[in-house]
């Protein structure tokens, strides 16, 4: 039971292969009757790795991993949107919850579409949460102001004259949490934006300075 193939459809504009019964050897990618599938030998596939990139700039550029109101949508108008023939045959809208659920179906469609195989997506998933992490952090530092004085110590939380790991690893122990003199409260010098919360900012101001001697 499967997509039928280009050879039902005529007049793309007009036509729809649809779904049937057919024998393996019948068995078409979603494609022009020209493509031939795979195009290419096994490589990490683009589509999954630059979709989760976009993802995690996104939540870094957010400060959540969900889309706003926990739900993004895309809308598909029948008889609009395929290419290869007519169709979808209604309306519907293609919904997710967050980026990396958009970018996670990104990189199955083309599985779906014969243009990579399976084991093409996860390496490019991978590659991508790093690469999207690194490029965020880069365009940062070019794009805004830093968050921490260089010619300053601020991000020696332990006053050892380096911002290093221990550093970090005090940042992360308080992270989330509010900033004040109350009792498990986080020290304020932890807060190097000044807004009253240890999060995302003052990690990527710490991670601006990181290794940078006093």
């Amino acid at each position: 039971m499967a997509w039928r193939g280009p050879d039902y459809i005529s007049v793309p504009a007009l036509d729809e292969a649809g779904v049937g019964w057919i024998r393996a050897r019948e068995w078409w990618p979603y494609q022009r009757p020209t493509f031939v599938t795979p195009p290419f030998a096994g490589y990490v596939s683009g589509h999954s790795t630059f979709s989760r990139a976009a993802a995690e700039v996104l939540c870094l550029l957010t400060g959540d991993e969900y889309f706003p109101g926990c739900m993004g949508s895309f809308p598909v108008e029948a008889h609009e949107f395929l290419v290869f023939e007519d169709g979808p045959s209604e309306d519907l809208e293609l919904q997710w919850a967050t980026y990396r659920d958009a970018s996670d179906q990104s990189a199955l469609s083309r599985i779906w579409g014969g243009i990579n195989p399976p084991q093409d997506d996860y390496p490019g998933r991978a590659i991508g949460k790093v690469v999207g992490v690194d490029a965020f952090l880069l365009a940062e530092a070019y794009a805004f102001p830093l968050l921490v004085d260089p010619t300053t110590c601020a991000g020696d939380f332990n006053a050892d004259q380096a911002r290093n790991l221990y550093d970090l690893l005090l940042l992360l122990v308080h992270f989330g949490e509010a900033v004040g003199g109350e009792a498990n409260m986080a020290p304020a010098t932890l807060d190097l934006d000044n807004d009253g919360m240890i999060n995302t900012s003052d990690l990527l101001g710490l991670l601006t300075v990181f290794g940078v001697p006093c």
